[in-house]
């Protein structure tokens, strides 16, 4: 998480972070997935939540919830349509869509004017 804020913050930006992570055991199959996942949603956070910002918060959880698990990753940036992300076509999309498809995971989106929270529900004994 640090490594990639830092290589893609704005000199002088000052992005807090608030990692909430269970020591949690997953296998490598899962792993990379996740991994891949949550690269990609902190750079979004990175590339459009603080654009034009001297500051902002990230946050990213990953616990267990019930007999599953949720990795969670929220902004505190401008948010944006749901309904135009609905439509959206790049790379980074289908990349979110088709790693989160191998894990069978259950995708939530909310994003308004307080920012935006990605959570994936999912459960380890699926690979």
């Amino acid at each position: 998480v640090h490594e990639v804020i830092e290589s893609l913050r704005s000199p002088g930006q000052q992005i807090s972070r608030i990692i909430d992570v269970a020591e949690i055991d997953f296998d490598i199959d899962l792993m990379i997935p996740l991994g891949l996942i949550t690269n990609e949603l902190i750079t979004n956070s990175m590339k459009y939540a603080f654009q034009g910002r001297e500051e902002g918060k990230l946050r990213l959880s990953l616990q267990p919830n019930g007999r599953e698990y949720r990795l969670a990753v929220s902004d505190d940036g401008p948010g944006f349509s749901l309904e135009d992300h609905a439509t959206e076509t790049s790379f980074g999309h289908h990349l979110l869509q088709t790693l989160s498809d191998q894990l069978d995971a259950k995708v939530s989106i909310q994003s308004g004017s307080d920012g935006t929270l990605y959570a994936l529900d999912f459960a380890a004994n699926q690979l």
